[in-house]
């Protein structure tokens, strides 16, 4: 059992090697910059979108890329993540939210069964 567990941390390190090595790679670092090509362009689909409404948060600008302009195939998390980083998504207004405190306190008993006998 102690050798299977041994061999398996041998194959985990050198698979970890493996993809270090992958990740510095010349052609990665050119796949790198397709995607902050992509990543660019995607930019500019979103700020005009913003410009037009700027109240959408990023779930209602995912879905209108993906349902509305070309069925354009991104993650949600994509755009946030992208929005997030230009600063483009919507702040929140914590003044609008309801108030979660009691206008009275709750009745307690101070015998047994007192309130439900008044029933």
């Amino acid at each position: 059992m102690r050798k299977r567990i041994d061999k398996l941390n041998q194959t985990i390190g050198e698979l970890t090697v493996e993809l270090k090595k992958r990740k510095n790679s010349c052609k990665d670092k050119q796949d790198h910059a397709h995607v902050l090509k992509k990543m660019q362009s995607l930019l500019t689909k979103i700020q005009a979108i913003k410009a037009d409404h700027p109240l959408w948060g990023y779930r209602r600008v995912w879905a209108y890329l993906r349902y509305q302009r070309n069925g354009l195939v991104v993650g949600k998390n994509t755009i946030c993540r992208i929005m997030k980083e230009n600063a483009l998504l919507v702040q929140k207004t914590m003044a609008l939210r309801a108030k979660r405190t009691t206008s009275r306190p709750k009745p307690r008993a101070k015998v047994p069964n007192q309130y439900w006998e008044q029933i």
